[in-house]
């Protein structure tokens, strides 16, 4: 079967499709004054460290830099096209460090990695990520577990193949019985 596409022709993997261990390396962005300035203005965080320049310059980190929210947000962001999953759902954070800051100019990236995959429900998988922000000098700068509920590609449903077998022996002669079924449970895609 595969991966679907998007209407945009972007491959978009279905919780099948991922494999423990499984890796991507997002695109690089680079982080402006400007968007740690919406970001206090969207979020009313106006840590004199992220938004006054002259009281930035008194810290240890000598200079204005981004929230650590900002850059989860853009951790978030970038790997959503690094995969492309169709996720539903992000149900849990944990164990995230805010290693070192992220300063303005400062050219970011994301690296994901599938940690584990777990059933949840019939139509659903569960899938720990674990996901790093790194910088250009190749620091990592954010890091931790996310996880997620993604949509599979086939629902299962053994409850429902168990009840569609025993239809299919009852109007069935036996003979034919396994073609039957074969072709019943073929048509509901299992």
């Amino acid at each position: 079967m595969g991966a679907s596409k998007s209407k945009c022709g972007l491959v978009i993997l279905a919780f099948e499709d991922l494999k423990v261990g499984d890796r991507w390396v997002s695109d690089r962005r680079i982080v402006s004054l400007g968007e740690i300035k919406e970001f206090a203005d969207l979020t009313g965080d106006f840590t004199p460290v992220h938004v006054d320049e002259e009281y930035a310059l008194e810290t240890p980190f000598r200079g204005i830099i981004a929230h650590g929210m900002l850059g989860l947000s853009l951790l978030a962001g970038l790997s959503t096209e690094a995969p492309k999953v169709d996720t539903v759902a992000l149900v849990d954070i944990s164990g995230w460090r805010f290693r070192t800051p992220i300063y303005v100019g400062d050219e970011i990236h994301a690296v994901t990695e599938v940690a584990s995959v777990a059933d949840h429900g019939r139509r659903y998988g569960q899938v720990q990520w674990y996901r790093k922000l790194v910088n250009q000098r190749g620091e990592v700068v954010q890091d931790g577990m996310l996880c997620t509920i993604v949509k599979r590609r086939v629902t299962l449903s053994s409850k429902n193949l168990t009840i569609v077998e025993a239809a299919v022996s009852q109007v069935v002669p036996e003979p034919h019985a396994n073609i039957a079924k074969e072709t019943v449970v073929g048509s509901l895609s299992l």
